[in-house]
């Protein structure tokens, strides 16, 4: 660096860097995207804020006719903000309820194939039990749930409805909630021997049933997940 350069004291702007990569160009524009939506939400949070008082003073409204314009448009935009945050905090809230109804279920099941394919004894019988239990309590939540989300913190019924991956996710739960009563019934009808200490008696033919049952409900669940990522992807419409 020669004298000259060093005493000047001009700022100079440094070459840019040019993105090439598609992949990275994309990534780079939308994380521009997100800085200027927050920065957005920002200003008219603070505008909000500090406009508040000054909108109506004493009750009344500013004499200047672009405070009477702009005092209620900052009172629909506090509205609007309460609202959609709201509306994102019950979204967050039903899809965290959903995922652990799932993860619940899921969890169920793989216990009761494991218990299922072990000796049958009086603890695990009464374990069998108790999982079941806690399955269809799973399944009835993560149905409740996930209805309500279908109409009312998602996209709506209209898209889901029209979408034949939605469709078959949601017909294959039925069919394994339906296949899940023989498991049930069976597991009910120990309570008596149970009740009396006693290890319950099953048939082979009838173990068989139940085990090919479970077997086809853990097949479900790996067609309703492929099935879950094909709606969050938009595709198979």
């Amino acid at each position: 660096m020669t004298g000259e350069e060093r005493d000047r004291r001009d700022s100079r702007a440094l070459e840019p860097e040019l993105i090439t990569d598609p992949q990275a160009k994309a990534v780079a524009e939308a994380r521009n995207g997100f800085r200027q939506y927050d920065a957005a939400i920002g200003a008219i949070q603070t505008a909000l804020e500090r406009g508040e008082d000054r909108c109506f003073k004493d009750g009344r409204a500013p004499r200047f006719s672009i405070g009477k314009i702009a005092c209620p448009i900052l009172q629909i935009c506090r509205r609007q903000i309460a609202q959609l945050t709201g509306a994102r905090a019950m979204s967050t809230l039903f899809a965290f309820l959903h995922h652990l109804c799932a993860f619940t279920l899921v969890s169920a099941v793989a216990i009761e194939f494991t218990l299922i394919r072990q000796e049958l004894t009086l603890s695990s019988a009464r374990r069998l039990q108790a999982t079941d239990t806690v399955l269809g309590i799973a399944a009835g939540a993560l149905f409740i749930v996930g209805l309500l989300r279908v109409f009312y913190f998602e996209k709506g019924a209209d898209y889901y409805f029209h979408s034949h991956a939605f469709t078959a996710k949601f017909s294959i739960f039925i069919a394994i909630g339906l296949l899940s009563i023989i498991p049930t019934v069976e597991f009910l009808s120990w309570r008596s021997a149970l009740g009396a200490g006693q290890v319950p008696v099953i048939s082979a033919k009838k173990l068989r049933l139940i085990t090919g049952v479970i077997h086809g409900e853990l097949l479900g669940i790996v067609i309703i997940l492929l099935c879950a990522a094909i709606v969050a992807r938009g595709g198979w419409v």
